[in-house]
């Protein structure tokens, strides 16, 4: 699967699934959100969270890590994902990222 850049345009194919990777901290309160602007072009699959040592025996509350959140392009057309940055219930930062799928 390819990473998304948020820096620059992704061309992705029709079929393929792309991915992107949000860093989290659910003990301080650091959640995020990636959420498509048209389903019918790219969709949301699923979204998995690992901790970034998870060597370390898990202690109440958790540790930090990443999320990353995995998308299906549908159909062919231009479209973003907003990626967002929660802290403590509060939007902190938002990304746009620049999506056009091709037949």
């Amino acid at each position: 699967m390819l990473e998304l850049n948020p820096q620059e345009t992704n061309h992705i194919f029709l079929g393929e699934r792309v991915t992107i990777t949000l860093k989290e901290h659910g003990s301080v309160g650091i959640k995020s959100k990636a959420i498509t602007n048209d389903e019918s072009i790219i969709s949301y699959v699923t979204s998995n969270f690992e901790y970034s040592n998870a060597t370390i025996p898990i202690k109440p509350g958790g540790d930090g890590g990443h999320r990353t959140y995995v998308f299906k392009a549908n159909k062919a057309g231009s479209t973003t994902i907003t990626t967002q940055r929660i802290f403590r219930g509060k939007l902190e930062h938002e990304r746009i990222i620049e999506i056009i799928v091709t037949a």
